[in-house]
């Protein structure tokens, strides 16, 4: 069986974002600017070492008995594939977390050529920013 990754395929979201509305980033922004490295430094943590993270989310998968199954030997698996696809890393910049314009772009360019009913004055720079990034934060490789 043959896969290929939306990424590789041209499609190059950035998955598991954070977002606020808008009108909410001045409020919120005493709290993004204590959360976001926060987040950023438990992706390297996590990627670091995942046992600890994993068994919490195997318990309480476990505890909830829901529909989901999570067992150990599948969460080690999905830590190695992140790492063997690449899904884990830095931007080109050494930086976690951290988003590029341009890529943001081609996203919605691509979104608007596939006919995605998106507003035509939308740009990428209102889409993200990178103020609350720690830049000092990073995985390494």
């Amino acid at each position: 069986m043959a896969f290929q990754l939306l990424h590789d395929a041209g499609f190059q979201i950035y998955s598991q974002t954070i977002g606020v509305r808008p009108g909410d980033l001045e409020d919120l922004r005493p709290c993004l600017e204590r959360v976001v490295p926060i987040i950023q430094q438990a992706s390297v943590d996590f990627n670091n070492d995942p046992a600890r993270a994993n068994a919490i989310i195997v318990d309480a998968v476990e505890k909830y008995q829901d529909f989901w199954v999570y067992p150990p030997d599948l969460a080690d698996f999905s830590v190695q594939a992140q790492r063997d696809f690449g899904l884990i890393g830095d931007g080109p910049d050494s930086t976690a977390g951290n988003m590029v314009p341009e890529r943001i772009a081609k996203v919605l360019d691509d979104m608007r050529a596939a006919g995605m009913d998106i507003d035509p004055g939308l740009t990428a720079d209102q889409l993200f920013t990178n103020e609350f990034i720690d830049e000092s934060i990073g995985h390494g490789f």
